[in-house]
């Protein structure tokens, strides 16, 4: 019985090992190949910060906040170029989308990100939040972003001065 029970206990480690690992390395724009859309160039991008706003979840819900550090980027007026999906969702034709726009954000693209940026979560504060919302007020930033439907909602902030690439990601999420 304890034989059990210990083997029990060692297979519930190794998964959350296995979880916890995966979820550290876990990269949203690496995995779909979404990184040539995204810039004309670009020399090197490394994930060097994550939030997960809500943990785990039961029905799939996610609030991911990403950080990444760049070098070597390359704005262009028609990029990103989302093409046909993104994150592994099709890009619909009434989905919305835009290339780079320099900060600060205009008015109406604030109501639309709105619920982006600004979902209230309860016990929880992110520091990398407070970042993108600097960076959205502040000149010589970018921003574009992705509404497919009301529960696909997808943020990038791009800041050339620190070389940070913010990537915010809502699914499943009214």
């Amino acid at each position: 019985m304890r034989k059990i029970l210990y083997i029990i206990i060692c297979l519930l480690c190794g998964l959350i090992t296995f979880v916890l690992i995966d979820n550290k390395l876990y990269d949203p724009i690496k995995k779909h190949g979404e990184l040539t859309t995204l810039f004309k160039s670009i020399v090197t991008i490394k994930k060097n910060s994550y939030e997960d706003l809500i943990g785990f979840s039961l029905n799939g819900e996610i609030l991911d906040i990403f950080r990444y550090k760049t070098s070597g980027v390359v704005l262009d007026s028609l990029y990103p170029n989302y093409g046909e999906s993104w994150d592994g969702e099709f890009i619909l034709a009434d989905s919305k989308t835009t290339f780079w726009k320099e900060t600060p954000i205009e008015e109406m693209d604030s109501l639309v990100i709105r619920d982006i940026i600004y979902i209230p979560v309860l016990g929880v504060s992110s520091d990398l939040r407070i970042d993108i919302i600097t960076a959205l007020r502040h000149s010589y930033n970018y921003y574009s972003y992705i509404i497919i439907d009301d529960f696909h909602k997808y943020l990038l902030v791009y800041c050339p001065f620190d070389s940070y690439l913010y990537y915010v990601r809502k699914k499943n999420i009214l």
